[in-house]
Formats: structure tokens, C-alpha cells, sequence
């Protein structure tokens, strides 16, 4: 055989032996293998508090930091984001760091937001991204999880992302006690979005704010009492009145 016959047989062995290209529906599937392995993981981690039968045994129990899932299955989640770069799964990976790697001043989780909010900032993904912010202030810090969420308010193309941020900057404001602020992103979410899910969720905020602050007539309702007799609150008008609101979920 001449070399080019050899040079032609290696060529084809190569791309006979080469590993397929990984597709979009396998880095999903890896994405929820991962996802499940971790769940398996937080859970027989939080077991000795599932297992105590008391308050007491609770505050005994030390767990072993190092340990903490969110912290070792960081990395791997982080491989498959660069891996699945420009994937659904790539964002998916991504918001992963940033809301289970529970670490002030994380890198890893700057890095992520990073990330989503530069090369998936048109992702449907970011909405639950903003809808997270909120909670990851302690990852962060607020000055920049206000910064991430004006961005969000504002950059993407997809309205329910900007009206996941506008509804997460409204709830911050309410629980800052900024009352006024709260209601006018509020409005704002419902005048500007009224077709989004975040925008039904503001109708619930803004009747609180209204009506159900400290030192406003409570709205009258009707209801049904433990002997199935109805009655109003109104009828009490005058009384001091205790109601205990329980239900099961």
C-alpha cells in the first residue's frame, strides 16, 4: 500500500473512532441525572434532622460544612455549563451555581450571573433568575442584586424576564417597609405586563399595601363558622375580634 492509501486508511479509522458531538437533548438529560443526584444528596445530608424526634435532638446536630452538596456539586454543574454553552441547559447549569452555592462572595456564583446576564440575556431562564435574586442577597449582597434586577428590568427582549424583575425590585421595596416605591412598580408591573404571571401576583401585593396595613378597617368578608353558621365580619364592628385563619396543605 502507498503512503497515500495509508494516509487515507488513518484518516478513516480517525473519524470512525471519533466520539459524536453531544447534542442539546443529552446535555439536558444530564443536566436532570445531575440535578437528581444532588436531590439524593441534600437529602441524606439534612437526614439527622429528618430523623430527630424533637426540638432538642434538632439542636444538636452539627453538620460537617465541607460536606454540604450545594458546595460539591458546584464544580460539576459548572462543567456542564461550559460544555452546554449557548444551551438551555448552559443557563439552566448556570442559575444552578448561583442559587444552590451558598457562599458570601462566592466567585463562582458572580461568575454565573456573569454569564447569564451577558451571553443569555434573551434565555427565558433569567426570569427565574430574578425571581431568585431576592433570596440571593446574602450570596451577593443587595447593591448588587438590585444592579442584576434594574438590568433585568430593562435589557431582555422576552417581557415575562423584564416582569420577573420588576416584580422581585416591587417585593424588595414592600419588605423595606418603601410602601410607596413597592406600589408603583407595582403598577407599573400590571399597566406594562398585565398578561404576565408576575403581574396577577402584584394584584395580591398591592390589595395588602391598601388595605391590610396597621390602622386600616380590615375589608369586611363573609364566612362559615365551626357549627356551619355563616357570618360577617362587619356584624362585629366595634368588638375586639380574633381570627385564627388554619388550614392543611
Amino acid at each position: 500500500m502507498g503512503i497515500l492509501g495509508l494516509a487515507a486508511l488513518v484518516w478513516t479509522v480517525s473519524i470512525v473512532q471519533a466520539p459524536p458531538a453531544a447534542k442539546s437533548g443529552d446535555f439536558a438529560a444530564e443536566y436532570k441525572a445531575l440535578e437528581r443526584e444532588f436531590g439524593a444528596a441534600q437529602e441524606a445530608y439534612y437526614e439527622p434532622y429528618a430523623k430527630a424526634k424533637s426540638d432538642e435532638e434538632r439542636e444538636k446536630i452539627v453538620l460537617d460544612p465541607a460536606k454540604e452538596p450545594g458546595k460539591l456539586f458546584a464544580a460539576r454543574f459548572e462543567d456542564l455549563a461550559k460544555r452546554a454553552k449557548g444551551t438551555e441547559t448552559g443557563a439552566r447549569s448556570l442559575l444552578w451555581v448561583a442559587s444552590n452555592l451558598r457562599e458570601p462572595g462566592s466567585e463562582s456564583v458572580s461568575n454565573a450571573i456573569d454569564a447569564l446576564t451577558t451571553e443569555y440575556i434573551d434565555s427565558p431562564v433569567l426570569a427565574d433568575l430574578a425571581r431568585w435574586l431576592p433570596q440571593g442577597t446574602s450570596s451577593i449582597g443587595p447593591e448588587r442584586a438590585q444592579d442584576v434586577l434594574e438590568l433585568l428590568a430593562e435589557k431582555p427582549k422576552l417581557p415575562e424576564v423584564r416582569a420577573a424583575a420588576v416584580f422581585s425590585l416591587a417585593s424588595i421595596r414592600y419588605d423595606e417597609g418603601k410602601n410607596a416605591e413597592a406600589v408603583e412598580l407595582f403598577r407599573k408591573l400590571k399597566k406594562d405586563y398585565g398578561s404576565t404571571p408576575a403581574a396577577a401576583q402584584a394584584e395580591g401585593y398591592l390589595f395588602e399595601i391598601e388595605h391590610l396595613q396597621i390602622g386600616m378597617a380590615a375589608p369586611d368578608f363573609s364566612a362559615i363558622d365551626e357549627s356551619g353558621q355563616p357570618w360577617k365580619l362587619s356584624e362585629y364592628k366595634g368588638k375586639v375580634v380574633v381570627i385564627d385563619f388554619w388550614g392543611f396543605w
